[in-house]
């Protein structure tokens, strides 16, 4: 059966109407298309922009350093999710780029309010990073000690399995327990009791397992430094559909210290060269960690955006893209309002705070309004509704403390009969 090739312009005309990230795909694998890819009207019905991401629809596309020494690559870059700190770089060892800027010195154990590496607000001051490494290293034997323990406990009585109360248990049991920055030894009675039949015991099981991997991987790169040991690291291109699809790699290079050019040039590739402005029905934003300038020569026709926190960058970014026939926009939403009706009540319940927790979070919100008053463990700040929305803290059942935002009356602002609780999930301090 013979066939015959698509001219250019039955090429677009095919390209034109075809999902964009298929688009995407066939452009990188086929590059004789690629002049008409770039050529043939580009549609997305919602693009977002995230650091090291790009979403376009339910596809995510993302740049990350590996650690590859193992079979299995490990990620470094992105969001620690211990300490939740932003890594973009490493050093030859391996050591995260916050540490290096911040002169080599480990966070938090400096007397302040800050992480350690493991994610836990220690206040004891060390001022030695060795001091602080050989306390993390202390912490790191006592999971583990934790871990065995768990492997052998089983409940004294085994009750029905319960998701709902069981994932609410066990919540409790790591962030009343487990996430204690103070901890010295095994597991109490207390905390065991949370653990109420065996799939809750090996569920936190596995929580300590993988806590423990985590809390090695944050400590090798100090290691690799005191060893003089040098890992191999690459940067890999990704792409992801949804949340529940496989990662898939679609290329990968030695990394050689700078992960933003790989992320630019994942950009110019899709963006970069296009003859016509792309066309977003949505255009939103992630993490504001460090967002990178789109290609310049990119332009999209924009019909809605979505903004939370609106950043002078993310502003920057907008004005930057937007092709000018998109003003005015139709339709700017900005997450996050300031005009709630009155009756309106938000609670966050935190579990285990420190214990002048709730006072700090008045403080500081008294410190960021300088027209916000102060009543008995209360602040009020002005709304334009004329509203006030009413901040106080209140002691729950142990070991939980709430945090109350509720608009009420500027007239009556202690008449809570109107008041319509929209609980928050649980956090924790």
């Amino acid at each position: 059966m013979s066939s015959t090739a698509l001219n250019h312009d039955s090429l677009k005309m095919v390209l034109q109407y075809m999902d964009p990230n298929t688009r995407i795909l066939l452009s990188s694998r086929i590059p004789s298309i690629r002049s008409a890819e770039k050529e043939a009207p580009l549609k997305i019905e919602h693009l977002e922009i995230r650091s090291h991401i790009i979403r376009i629809n339910d596809t995510f596309y993302g740049c990350g350093i590996y650690r590859v020494e193992d079979k299995v690559p490990y990620l470094i870059s992105g969001r620690s999710e211990l300490n939740h700190k932003w890594t973009c770089g490493v050093d030859e060892f391996g050591i995260p780029d916050y540490i290096t800027k911040a002169g080599g010195m480990l966070p938090g154990n400096n007397g302040l309010h800050e992480r350690n590496l493991f994610g836990f607000d220690d206040l004891e001051n060390i001022p030695t990073n060795e001091g602080r490494l050989e306390k993390l290293k202390g912490r790191l034997e006592i999971e583990k000690q934790r871990y065995n323990q768990l492997q052998g406990y089983h409940p004294e009585k085994e009750q029905v399995s319960d998701d709902k109360h069981d994932s609410f248990e066990l919540y409790r049991f790591k962030s009343s327990h487990c996430d204690q920055a103070d901890a010295i030894g095994l597991f109490n009675k207390e905390a065991l009791d949370l653990l109420k039949n065996e799939d809750m015991v090996k569920k936190a099981v596995e929580y300590m397992s993988k806590r423990i991997k985590q809390m090695e991987n944050e400590l090798l790169p100090f290691e690799n430094k005191t060893r003089n040991i040098r890992p191999k690291f690459e940067i890999h291109v990704n792409k992801m559909r949804g949340k529940s699809e496989p990662c898939i790699i679609i290329e990968r290079v030695k990394y050689a210290g700078d992960l933003h050019k790989a992320e630019d040039y994942l950009r110019d590739f899709i963006f970069a060269e296009r003859q016509q402005p792309v066309v977003v029905k949505t255009l939103s934003f992630g993490d504001k960690n460090c967002l990178r300038l789109m290609p310049t020569d990119m332009k999209i026709k924009l019909t809605e955006l979505k903004l939370f926190k609106a950043t002078q960058l993310k502003v920057e970014l907008v004005k930057a893209i937007t092709d000018i026939s998109s003003s005015p926009l139709e339709k700017v939403t900005k997450l996050g309002e300031n005009q709630k009706p009155i009756g309106t009540c938000f609670l966050f319940s935190i579990f285990n705070p420190k214990e002048d927790f709730a006072n700090r979070v008045l403080k500081f919100v008294k410190n960021e309004y300088a027209d916000a008053t102060e009543e008995d463990k209360c602040v009020n700040i002005q709304m334009k509704n004329s509203a006030l929305l009413k901040i106080c803290h209140e002691k729950d059942e142990k070991p939980r403390t709430s945090i109350r935002m509720e608009v009420v009356s500027v007239e009556r602002p202690h008449d809570l009969t109107n008041i319509k609780i929209e609980p928050i999930s649980y956090v924790m301090c």
